[in-house]
């Protein structure tokens, strides 16, 4: 036994590094690497998958078609008036 009651050879530990330098001294969560104040708690990191989007939307298919479609529109629409100012 070390310092306050602490084991050398007690099991993995976390091993975030802390402000302090040293490491941090918990054991990892279960199934974890981190404990659970570093990033091994339940339902922490990114979702599975590319599920960012589905809130609102933007990056479905169809709504980047109808983008595209409208940035179309537009260009063509610059190409006229350019076309008319040229002439």
């Amino acid at each position: 036994m070390t310092e306050a009651g602490g084991d050398d050879d007690a099991g993995p530990r976390c091993g975030a590094r802390l402000r302090t330098g040293s490491t941090c001294p918990l054991p990892p969560a279960s199934g974890k690497r981190r404990c659970f104040q570093h990033g091994g708690a339940r339902g922490s990191g990114a979702p599975a998958g590319n599920r960012n989007n589905w809130r609102d939307g933007f990056y479905t298919r169809e709504a980047m078609a109808e983008r595209r479609r409208i940035n179309g529109f537009i260009r063509e629409c610059l190409q006229t008036l350019r076309e008319i100012d040229g002439a």
